[in-house]
């Protein structure tokens, strides 16, 4: 019998030997706990049998302290960090004992994701759109006024002012929370669900800001590990970087290979171009690590500004990037 997938573990199709090995060995057990009549499959209520057998099974401690479930996190997170394809992660190294162990929903989660609890709850309403779908400066105005946002210019006086309340929207669009019909913002199916639960909205929060892939993924990463990074660094090479954050950050992916390098000398319009394409990527590259630094700020999960543009993540927001990582790490691989 295949073990099912569970809420804490999905198994992957490209695997490990770790992996491998706790799916064979969970098959087994499963099977011998049908043969003993313990897991009756067709009967009433058989699958959520399965699953706590299973997750049991999958979670029960060797003579090491670890479980299965432990042995295929570190396997995976490992693998994540050594990824050919993604070079910005070898910086993250020495975060893998924190990236492997994950964090658990901290007792402030309920003020952090309070912004978008908000959003969620004014959608169960429905939120107004402006006619080119933006939300309605009414609504701006509030959530600005509400968790003291700072804007430009203040007042806000749409959406495109807030760059809280854009990534706040951005956020919750990635987690199909929400969906326009109309001129209105409402709540999808699974935005319903997840605004009753304060850990659920939380998980999948953290679940979606590292999981876009290309360079959102990356950007998101980067800025992640620079900050969790930051008390044990000192003023060691990271005091020689930029001075903000966000221009750190934007370094790291640069050196990491997603802005292209400096194109051969040339002349006329070839070096034009040359220029104009490497100009494009970095400004991408900006924007999408700025983005992410938005979000933090709209969460309450960063201190403030020393005044050259580097912050600290709070207590939540150490948890709250940590976790990102973590689920990023352990998500199931499709392909090696």
């Amino acid at each position: 019998m295949e073990p099912p997938d569970l809420p804490e573990l999905t198994w992957g199709t490209a695997v490990g030997d770790a992996e491998l090995r706790a799916r064979r060995e969970t098959a087994a057990a499963l099977e011998l706990a049908i043969s003993l009549g313990d897991i009756r499959p067709g009967k009433r209520g058989w699958r959520p049998t399965q699953e706590r057998f299973a997750r049991s099974f999958l979670t029960q401690p060797d003579d090491r302290g670890l479980s299965h479930l432990d042995r295929i996190r570190e396997e995976r997170v490992r693998a994540w960090l050594s990824s050919s394809a993604h070079p910005h992660r070898q910086r993250l190294w020495p975060l893998v004992g924190q990236i492997i162990a994950g964090a658990d929903v901290p007792r402030a989660a309920e003020s952090a994701i309070a912004p978008l609890q908000r959003l969620l709850d004014l959608a169960a309403e429905g939120i107004s759109l402006t006619q080119i779908g933006y939300i309605s400066p009414t609504v701006v105005r509030q959530m600005c006024e509400d968790f003291g946002w700072r804007t430009t210019p203040d007042p806000a006086r749409s959406e495109i002012d807030a760059t809280q309340l854009i990534s706040l929207h951005q956020m919750l669009r990635g987690m199909r929370t929400i969906r326009r019909s109309g001129r209105r913002l409402v709540l999808t199916r699974r935005g319903h669900q997840l605004r009753e639960s304060t850990e659920a909205l939380w998980q999948a929060a953290t679940e979606t800001l590292c999981r876009t892939g290309g360079i959102e993924q990356a950007a998101a990463e980067t800025l992640l590990g620079l900050l969790l990074a930051r008390p044990t660094q000192g003023t060691g090479s990271h005091a020689r970087r930029p001075g903000s954050d966000a221009e750190a950050a934007e370094q790291l992916l640069t050196e990491s290979g997603w802005r292209p390098v400096e194109p051969p000398a040339a002349t006329g319009r070839h070096a034009a171009s040359h220029r104009r394409t490497a100009e494009a990527a970095s400004d991408q590259v900006r924007a999408m690590v700025m983005s992410v630094g938005w979000l933090l700020d709209a969460l309450n999960l960063l201190t403030e500004d020393d005044g050259s543009g580097r912050r600290e993540l709070t207590g939540p927001g150490r948890a709250f990037a940590i976790s990102c990582l973590h689920r990023s790490a352990v998500a199931p691989r499709a392909v090696v």
